[in-house]
């Protein structure tokens, strides 16, 4: 009987250590957000950027710009998986939400 009781002790210790290591594990998950999202926004500013550069007369056509701007591009796509890995649920489903919205536009 002893030893029972024993042993749920130790599962309850390991149960809530565990549960408090997930939560660490979310708060530094948390971490990540904001800077993503900065990351983001100056991406999709850098590609506005050099898309207004390529519409421009002058510049219309040009091989190296054009580059540039389909590899500015792919980084602000690869950037929303990134950010989509390290999104909770709520915040995905915005994204989804937000790429719908984009591709509408489009």
């Amino acid at each position: 009987m002893i030893w029972a009781i024993i042993i749920i002790f130790i599962l309850l210790i390991v149960l809530i250590g565990g549960i408090f290591y997930v939560r660490f594990l979310f708060e530094e998950l948390s971490l990540y957000g904001e800077p993503i999202q900065y990351l983001k926004v100056s991406l999709k500013d850098f590609e506005t950027h050099i898309e207004s550069i390529y519409q421009l007369e002058m510049f219309y056509g040009e091989q190296i710009l054009e580059g540039l701007f389909k590899h500015a591009k792919k980084i602000c796509e690869d950037i929303k998986e990134f950010e989509y890995i390290f999104a909770s649920e709520e915040e995905a489903e915005e994204i989804l939400d937000e790429e719908a919205e984009e591709e509408e536009k489009v």
